[in-house]
């Protein structure tokens, strides 16, 4: 049977982040506005997260701490920002998840917070390796709930910032949905070498010179019967 797509070889073991660039950059050229995050906000008449969601912060991966920018979007000039989407699930403390608190903010805001080894132990591992996908797309600011959320700030500002996640989504350069993870702590396949979950499979054989024969593996569990399917937003 015929493929009704163009088949190529894939590796099994990592991302290939330099495909993931390519489509970056052919989407940017070819696609132009209509897939910028400026005619998202004009299309659902957004205003820019800086100044929608009470005290707006990102994960600077730069200096590693969290900031407050003031001029997001990609029409006011605005830095890029990745945003990560995924399942927290269940720990055995609450304190696993190293949310951001009002006891802890200030101090999250201070450079090289996050990169201090007793600290960026304590990121769950679905976080840090979203943290390490927008360094590899060349983005310098990552935004996630956990962290970026005053989680016990309570009140009006708090439920604002809530009501608006559809807004911060909307408006980021990029999504990283970690479909395939159960929870925070799950990882996300195939960012580090040997981490991928497809195992030694190959989609394309060389059978002659020149020549390729290309089959279709079974679907994988994960990406659509996962956890992160069952929820009903994002």
């Amino acid at each position: 049977m015929a493929l009704p797509f163009l088949p190529r070889p894939t590796r099994h073991d990592a991302i290939d982040f330099d495909l993931v660039r390519r489509w970056l950059s052919i989407c940017e050229a070819h696609h132009g506005a209509v897939c910028s995050s400026a005619h998202t906000m004009l299309l659902m008449d957004w205003t820019s997260p800086a100044l929608a969601v009470p005290d707006f912060r990102c994960v600077d991966l730069e200096q590693n701490c969290l900031v407050r920018l003031r001029d997001f979007g990609e029409t006011g000039g605005g830095e890029r920002y990745a945003a990560l989407s995924y399942v927290w699930g269940r720990a055995d403390s609450d304190d696993a998840f190293f949310k951001t608190l009002v006891a802890n903010v200030e101090e999250r805001s201070v450079p090289h917070f996050f990169a201090r080894s007793e600290n960026h132990a304590r990121i769950p591992r679905t976080i840090r390796d979203a943290m390490a996908v927008a360094r590899k797309l060349g983005l310098r600011y990552i935004w996630v709930d956990s962290l970026c959320i005053v989680q016990d700030g309570g009140g009006e500002r708090w439920l604002e910032a809530i009501r608006k996640m559809d807004n911060v989504y909307g408006a980021a350069h990029v999504v990283i949905c970690a479909a395939g993870s159960s929870d925070a702590f799950a990882g996300i396949a195939g960012v580090e070498t040997g981490r991928g979950p497809w195992g030694d499979v190959r989609t394309i054989e060389q059978i002659g010179e020149g020549f390729r024969l290309a089959f279709m593996n079974p679907r994988r569990p994960g990406a659509t019967d996962g956890a992160y399917d069952t929820r009903g937003w994002t």
